[in-house]
């Protein structure tokens, strides 16, 4: 695989996402993580953010309860967070960049 294609596949990682949360990116990862560690690496480190990001996400919908006004506005916070980070990681994939999102909890390692 050339290193234009790794940089194409580890976008697509994220762009698929866009569509169809883990399906898309879940098909790029598995069918070219053995041909790239490049691809390997942004895939696991977007299913790090991924599972991150959704336990931050049911964290604030139990709050909720407590206080909408102000979980509600957490929510949106953290909606507008992983937009920024999702589009970021994309960009940084497309460079050919490693690119850890902040606050994502390390469930994956990643060889870099």
């Amino acid at each position: 695989m050339t290193v234009r294609d790794e940089r194409l596949f580890a976008f697509l990682i994220y762009m698929f996402s866009f569509f169809g949360v883990l399906i898309g990116a879940f098909l790029v990862w598995f069918l070219k993580r053995r041909e790239s560690e490049y691809v390997y690496n942004h895939g696991k480190n977007y299913f790090n953010f991924l599972i991150t990001y959704s336990i931050y996400a049911l964290i604030i919908f139990i709050l909720i309860g407590f206080n909408p006004p102000i979980f509600l506005t957490l929510l949106l916070t953290l909606s507008a967070l992983i937009i920024f980070f999702h589009i970021r990681a994309a960009i940084h994939a497309f460079k050919g960049l490693h690119y850890q999102v902040p606050l994502s909890i390390r469930f994956f390692k990643t060889n870099t």
